[in-house]
């Protein structure tokens, strides 16, 4: 069971890492939380705040709290995730 919601996270977070990428070639900014809620296909806020803190815990996305439009891949982030 453990291994199964590992792998959803990751899948999760994986969703979160593209829709940051997609949205920073086209638009040269990051998403609101909202957006990114919406286009990696998560039902709450909530969740995209989760798994965009435990990005950020792994050193693979920085933001400024409270501050809206702030979350950018970091060079680790964009090499893990093959974005590189």
């Amino acid at each position: 069971m453990v291994g199964v919601l590992q792998q959803k996270q990751d899948e999760e977070r994986k969703a979160l890492v593209s829709v940051l990428d997609h949205y920073w070639r086209m638009y040269g900014h990051s998403p609101t939380v909202r957006e990114l809620t919406e286009r990696a296909g998560f039902a709450s806020t909530s969740k995209t705040i989760t798994r965009l803190r435990s990005l950020r815990e792994s050193g693979f996305v920085n933001y400024t709290d409270n501050i809206s439009r702030t979350a950018r891949l970091t060079q680790e982030g964009r090499r893990v995730y093959g974005l590189t």
